[in-house]
């Protein structure tokens, strides 16, 4: 591999990386990362300057993610690992919060958030800085909707919601030409894969309980996550047309 071509693929590298670990830009990064200032960090991103080892180091920790992952040395590890990046980024670029566990080979995730283009009090537009509001103080709140799902279910869930969602915007102009309604088309789909799976487990847990209850606070806890899953989905199916079956017999 030529050294062009190597510098191209570590900046490539370290901008999805950047973006995986939840920074939208490198500025905000640097911000929150102080050991690196953004004009050096900002010519690693944009120019191709090689890091010293030691603040390769710290961004491979920062982000992580392996040093070779970052110099694009593509082992079947390294492969997986890019490929599940991706999936994080397109879920958290469609509204869900998620943490990621890659010592469990999983993600914590809740029920997705969905930014309205305009205020539905005033009409005007709604300013980066009033999502961001919105975003911290979301945040801070405790979310009993999370679930932990392994990485080989988040793949295959986002690949499907992806695949079903252009096919709602073949089929329907309500998801052709509204990039909004598009994202709650994705989320709906995304969380109906995983809440069918633990709706098929939860229904097992009550007819093996002699008294048709869940016993313990971990099967509990379960069932209020996905109580809040299957509300938003039935929000999105009544609200928004999302054409999912609403029983999701039928969805596959």
């Amino acid at each position: 591999m030529k050294e062009t071509d190597v510098i191209k693929t570590f900046k490539e590298n370290l901008r999805s990386a950047r973006l995986a670990a939840g920074y939208r830009t490198a500025k905000e990064f640097t911000d929150a990362f102080s050991e690196i200032p953004y004009s050096t960090y900002s010519g690693y991103e944009n120019k191709g300057i090689w890091p010293s080892p030691d603040n390769l180091v710290k961004i491979a920790d920062a982000f992580n993610i392996s040093i070779d992952s970052l110099l694009g040395r593509n082992t079947v590890a390294s492969e997986e690992e890019a490929k599940i990046q991706k999936a994080i980024t397109l879920l958290k670029t469609n509204g869900f919060f998620i943490t990621d566990l890659p010592e469990q080979k999983s993600i914590r995730i809740g029920r997705p958030v969905l930014f309205r283009t305009s205020s539905t009090k005033t009409g005007k537009k709604v300013t980066k800085e009033q999502k961001e509001d919105y975003l911290n103080f979301y945040s801070k709140l405790p979310d009993f909707s999370e679930l932990v799902i392994p990485y080989d279910e988040v793949m295959d869930a986002v690949n499907k919601s992806v695949a079903k969602t252009k096919e709602a915007r073949w089929n329907n102009d309500r998801f052709e030409k509204n990039k909004e309604n598009q994202r709650r088309c994705f989320q709906a789909f995304f969380c109906a894969y995983i809440a069918k799976t633990r709706i098929k487990e939860l229904n097992k847990i009550l007819k093996a309980s002699p008294n048709g209850e869940y016993e313990s606070e971990e099967d509990k806890d379960l069932a209020l996550a996905v109580s809040l899953w299957s509300e938003f989905i039935m929000n999105m199916i009544n609200i928004h047309k999302v054409p999912i079956p609403k029983t999701y017999d039928d969805f596959e």
